[in-house]
């Protein structure tokens, strides 16, 4: 039996012509592992292709960034990171990070939640300066200025 592509919506960071900053959803594929949201999160490390590069997309997160694990419980997606949340920088930049790993895992079937961690341990900052990190987010918790047009 063949390995089936599985479809899905990454949202990198993308600077626009104003130097403001926004969610853009892109659209990826990829052999389904059994685990879309964890697949999602990995296609969100590796980041814009050369032509979505070329086009003001951004890196969300540092190429080497480790995912050790994503869990589905009850609607909420626990993303379990190793290495590399220490090189997101800047701010608005570092909550637009966040931002976009919530919506690339709630693109997943049945997430509307999402948690962070970093080794097991409950992630409650991101970034340099430091942006505060809910326990659990939504979509609809977002401000206004990162959502997708």
């Amino acid at each position: 039996m063949g390995s089936a592509a599985r479809q899905t919506t990454i949202f990198l960071p993308h600077l626009l012509a104003d130097g403001s900053l926004r969610l853009e959803p892109v659209p990826r594929s990829r052999v389904d592992s059994g685990n879309l949201a964890r697949d999602a999160l990995e296609m969100l490390v590796e980041g814009p292709t050369g032509d979505e590069r070329a086009a003001d997309l951004q890196y969300a997160l540092d190429r080497r960034t480790q995912v050790l694990g994503v869990t589905v419980d009850s609607g909420t997606a626990v993303a379990n990171f190793g290495n590399g949340l220490d090189r997101v920088h800047g701010r608005p930049f570092s909550e637009l990070v966040y931002w976009a790993v919530v919506y690339t895992l709630t693109q997943a079937p049945g997430v509307d939640r999402v948690e962070l961690r970093q080794y097991g341990t409950p992630l409650r900052t991101l970034g340099d300066p430091p942006f505060s990190v809910p326990a659990t987010a939504m979509r609809d918790q977002a401000p206004d200025w990162v959502r997708p047009r």
